[in-house]
């Protein structure tokens, strides 16, 4: 049901006369079961479904998806509806005038007692150690140019850091803020585990940045 209703929304955010495609990534995560592709994806132009033989996490999923692309403008955005599909409308709008990244803020993740502490320390590291201090934490909803994700798929980030890649990009980078949309069903993957694993990639990002 998810699904349909992320087809569904994705239709009705594309403009009449734009010519699309609809790339899924099933990364094979443990905790959720296959995706099984509905009737309603008859309504996208052009459909491809990718599924990763094992779990490979949400960087290699926007790498593959980034790499399967043939548009001239390409967006990722998840699949629990979090981030509103109804934004890609503000976001084609912004490419189409000229600019080549908006990335999504979201307004209201704001992290409490531990969490936020450790969410500051990784702040501190990654701004430090890359010189940048826009680096910061937050959704890989956005859209961008495809000449920005070539050079993304050639850069030593592709698959390890998507947002750092592109916040490291000030000058060509819009932020595009909205408030998450509540979760349509299931619960967060993001395990202590999964976040350490996240925050080292950042790190190693932040270090590559620097490099």
């Amino acid at each position: 049901a998810g699904l349909v209703t992320l087809i569904q929304k994705i239709s009705r955010a594309v403009p009449e006369g734009i010519d699309w495609e609809l790339i899924l990534i099933d990364d094979n995560h443990a905790a959720a079961p296959p995706i099984s592709i509905p009737p309603e994806i008859n309504i996208c132009p052009r459909f491809l479904f990718i599924r990763h033989g094992r779990n490979l996490g949400q960087q290699r999923a926007i790498q593959s998806g980034l790499s399967a692309a043939r548009g001239r403008w390409l967006a990722s955005i998840a699949c629990d509806l979090q981030d509103p599909p109804e934004l890609l409308t503000k976001m084609l709008e912004l490419v189409r005038s000229g600019k080549k990244i908006v990335l999504g803020a979201p307004t209201n993740r704001e992290a409490r007692g531990i969490d936020a502490v450790l969410r500051n320390l990784y702040l501190i590291l990654v701004r430090r150690i890359s010189g940048r201090s826009n680096l910061g934490i937050g959704s890989m909803y956005a859209m961008i140019s495809s000449d920005i994700a070539r050079q993304f798929l050639d850069s030593p980030l592709a698959g390890i850091a998507f947002r750092v890649f592109l916040e490291n990009r000030a000058g060509e980078l819009t932020y595009l803020e909205y408030e998450p949309a509540p979760r349509f069903s299931g619960s967060s993957g993001f395990t202590l585990r999964r976040r350490f694993r996240l925050s080292l990639q950042g790190i190693y990002g932040a270090v590559l940045v620097r490099c």
